[in-house]
């Protein structure tokens, strides 16, 4: 049972982790599929890291700020909730980009992550060094997110309508 908590903490306390590594996972399962493994991999992570764990991240961040902020060690700030909102809309762009792919809504969506999450990812390495605070947890993610889109759209650029 101890095991099953644990696990279960490490989830939802991680939740861009996990869901950039079930992306990876689930198109993993699907690279044999047409078009590519790159559209795939896109796809998944429009629905995953970014629509889910972006509406994820808006509820905590508007609803629970103060465990937000105490979680991600940041001081409580009132800009929680514009963290939130601009939250919210990214997750409603990847699940747009997941359920209706072109090349608009990719683009579009994959800019859009590439600043809010590669920005957020500049200023945590950022923090990292001032502050003497370094979670890999919440680094690799953040790293890798934007490389993983930007590498999987320009793979399956060709594909979309």
């Amino acid at each position: 049972m101890l095991i099953m908590k644990d696990g279960m903490n490490f989830v939802l306390t991680n939740m861009l982790l996990t869901t950039t590594l079930l992306a990876i996972l689930l198109s993993l399962f699907n690279r044999h599929k047409s078009p590519s493994w790159a559209y795939w991999l896109l796809k998944f992570t429009f629905l995953f890291p970014i629509g889910v764990q972006c509406l994820w991240a808006f509820t905590f961040h508007v609803f629970f700020s103060g465990l937000t902020a105490d979680a991600i060690i940041w001081e409580y700030s009132p800009f929680e909730y514009e963290v939130g909102l601009a939250n919210l809309g990214l997750g409603l762009m990847g699940f747009y980009a997941y359920f209706y792919p072109s090349k608009g809504s990719w683009i579009t969506t994959t800019l859009m992550s590439v600043c809010l999450i590669g920005g957020s990812g500049l200023g945590y390495i950022y923090q990292s060094f001032v502050g003497n605070i370094l979670e890999y947890h919440h680094l690799i993610p953040i790293i890798l997110i934007p490389i993983i889109m930007i590498e999987s759209l320009r793979r399956s650029y060709s594909t979309l309508k």
